[in-house]
């Protein structure tokens, strides 16, 4: 666990130098504020990602690397220190925010969650330390106050916003897992959308002459329908980086509209705020319409394995788990109507003398011997045979498209099964048996004329002495 503390710290920093050295250098004069600022994102990202998160280190490191930073491209110490302190500040309120508000949920999966992300991640962090900024920008580097805390607000916030998800899903292997668990299909998809996304926004920041941003608008939404957040994220990113190479080289049409670079990067700003402002909305509001309709359909499904299991329940016998009255009825009405089982047959089956098992060991004696008798009935009949107890002793089979012969050999096997096998009951070994009576279905016979007619053939056996069986004529 300590190893892996510092482990995560080496990786905030390295990323956090990687980030702000590369940023200033590419979007920043020189000694004035980036136009956004990824660093603070790479930070946040690792505070949130972990379940047990190393903050103090994980903050120095960055705080160190902020400095690193600010002396190789600035050559400034007192500057970086104050920035990095305010970049710290900026970090730390944003990630206690979000970790008691949100815990490791996704950032923009969801409309509340988004919500959230957006008032501290873009408002109410970068506000905090934009004050900050501002007086290190005119303290130390003779700038505006005013204008450096605007540029400092906007960097910051618009490089959580635009950042932050990204790396997040990238630390918790979301892309990994999404496109492993998508198909060849909607892999080439998610490829040839965000191809798309490039190469609109290569052509309205560095081939068109027009000041044609609303045409991103359209892919943007068409990649948050088809491949939900982390499609959005990622164009979303992509824009940004498309958008200000263009435009801090003098590109596209956010040069059109302003010659000063101050104002060039203040334009694009604003681009972005609102591409995010409108976008992501969009894509939480499509998470959780998504969420909810999967959320419907496990319910339904549980409903669905919940009515199942009520409608087992109601029609199986809950001592011996076979058919009870009920159940079989309705399983031997469909058998009948089938012309395929036929010729079929009805066996009725009754215990001998199971009252006296009762009246001398017990009901739990009966219980236990109607158990095993059941048992027995189960593991001598087919799989399409139809078992139930219609109660107390009574068993009924039906068994279809079986000869008279092959009945009277099944009979014959169900008397010689129970009988010659006899059962230690409530610590007595007890001899048990019984007695079978099968009739044939005739055409259009009814059910309860078929079970009359086996319940006559039952009787006859009994009537012969019990232990056997007797098929009707």
């Amino acid at each position: 666990m300590h190893d892996r503390g510092w482990d995560r710290a080496l990786l905030a920093g390295v990323l956090y130098f990687l980030l702000a050295t590369a940023t200033i250098t590419l979007t920043a004069n020189g000694t004035g504020i980036a136009v956004f600022w990824p660093a603070n994102a790479a930070l946040l990202a690792l505070l949130l990602v972990d379940d047990k998160p190393r903050w103090t280190s994980v903050l120095v490191a960055g705080l160190i690397a902020n400095l690193a930073a600010n002396l190789v491209t600035r050559g400034v110490f007192l500057g970086g220190l104050l920035y990095g302190a305010m970049n710290l500040l900026e970090v730390a309120l944003a990630a206690i925010a979000l970790r008691s508000k949100l815990g490791i949920a996704s950032l923009i999966g969801q409309p509340r969650a988004l919500g959230t992300f957006m008032l501290w991640a873009g408002l109410i962090a970068p506000a905090a330390s934009a004050a900050g900024g501002g007086i290190t920008a005119a303290l130390v580097f003779e700038q505006s106050f005013s204008d450096a805390a605007m540029t400092w607000y906007l960097a910051d916030a618009l490089g959580l916003l635009i950042f932050t998800p990204a790396i997040v899903a990238v630390l918790r292997g979301e892309l990994i897992r999404c496109f492993a668990a998508a198909s060849l299909k909607r892999s080439l998809e998610f490829a040839v959308l965000q191809s798309l996304v490039v190469l609109s926004a290569a052509a309205v920041f560095f081939a068109g002459h027009k000041p044609l941003l609303f045409v991103l608008f359209p892919f943007v939404m068409l990649v948050s329908f088809r491949s939900g957040r982390l499609g959005t994220k990622l164009s979303v990113l992509l824009i940004a980086l498309i958008g200000a190479s263009a435009t801090l080289t003098g590109h596209g049409p956010i040069v059109m509209f302003a010659n000063a670079q101050d104002q060039q990067v203040l334009y694009l700003q604003f681009f972005l705020a609102v591409l995010l402002f409108t976008c992501l909305p969009v894509t939480a509001g499509l998470g959780a319409r998504n969420a909810l309709a999967s959320d419907l359909v496990e319910e339904q499904r549980a409903l669905l394995e919940r009515t199942q299991e009520l409608a087992r329940k109601a029609a199986t016998d809950p001592l011996t788990g076979v058919f009870n009255r009920a159940g079989f009825l309705k399983a031997a009405d469909l058998a009948m109507k089938n012309p395929a089982n036929r010729p079929m047959w009805l066996i009725a089956i009754d215990v001998d003398h199971f009252k006296q098992i009762n009246d001398n060991f017990g009901h739990q004696a009966g219980d236990e011997a109607l158990i095993w008798i059941a048992s027995v009935l189960r593991a001598t009949l087919r799989h399409d045979d139809v078992l139930a107890r219609i109660g107390g002793d009574e068993f009924l089979a039906m068994l279809p498209a079986r000869s008279e012969q092959e009945v009277r050999n099944i009979c014959t096997r169900l008397v010689t099964s129970v009988s010659t096998s006899p059962r230690l009951l409530q610590g007595k070994l007890m001899p048990l048996s019984i007695s079978c009576g099968g009739a044939p279905a005739r055409p259009d016979m009814a059910i309860e004329a078929l079970m009359q007619a086996a319940d006559r053939a039952l009787y006859e056996a009994k009537a012969l002495g019990r232990n056997r069986s007797l098929l009707a004529a």
